[in-house]
């Protein structure tokens, strides 16, 4: 179903009532990147519509938290991480599936990465709950367990955030800290912004993840 553009202004009050129906009903929001890609020769299937939308709103995240605009980073993630629950709707298959999950973990983990960037508005208990489900959707991700070792710090959680960092070496099948250290520090070479946008991880004191 696809909620047309002359209704956007009560998408909101609309959503809870369209998120409680049960699978596989999906809805969309009309908007001109919707159009586009109806529009465009690639395929026009739920699944592809609603992942090509998440990641765009991802991108626009990204830009946003390298630029230190928190509400405008958290407003973009959110967005992706909705168009992605969406897409988890649909009649997936299990390679599809597998897709939605590791990029559901992968902007929840961005979002808490922007709820943790220093200064007013910054949100570690919040930061702490995308982390972990971050880590329910994608055990293999290793800034899911970077951004909770980091929220517990500012939470003043010590004994949690070495708890955190144990499970990390465990799951990520790494054997001293300094590994760990290295591949919490190790910028994402898939990355498509340029090196200043995504300096890799963060030093002492400036309260940084790094965004995939």
């Amino acid at each position: 179903m696809i909620i047309s553009i002359e209704l956007a202004a009560y998408v909101s009050a609309l959503r809870p009532f369209l998120q409680s129906l049960p699978s596989p009903f999906v809805w969309l929001a009309e908007s001109s990147a919707l159009t586009r890609l109806i529009l465009s020769d690639r395929p026009s299937d739920v699944f592809g519509c609603l992942v090509e939308l998440a990641s765009d709103a991802n991108r626009l995240g990204n830009a946003a938290y390298a630029a230190d605009n928190r509400s405008e980073a958290v407003s973009a993630y959110t967005e992706a991480i909705n168009q992605t629950r969406h897409a988890l709707k649909a009649r997936l298959d299990d390679a599809q599936k597998q897709t939605a999950h590791s990029i559901l973990s992968i902007f929840l983990a961005n979002r808490a990465t922007a709820l943790l960037l220093e200064g007013e508005g910054m949100d570690a208990q919040r930061a702490l709950l995308d982390a972990e489900a971050a880590e329910t959707f994608f055990p293999g991700y290793c800034k899911a367990y970077h951004c909770q070792w980091r929220a517990h710090q500012v939470l003043g959680n010590a004994d949690k955030s070495r708890s955190v960092a144990q499970r990390a070496l465990k799951n990520l099948g790494l054997d001293t800290w300094g590994e760990l250290r290295e591949a919490w520090l190790q910028p994402d070479i898939n990355d498509s912004r340029d090196s200043d946008a995504r300096s890799g991880g963060y030093g002492a004191g400036s309260g940084r993840c790094f965004i995939f």
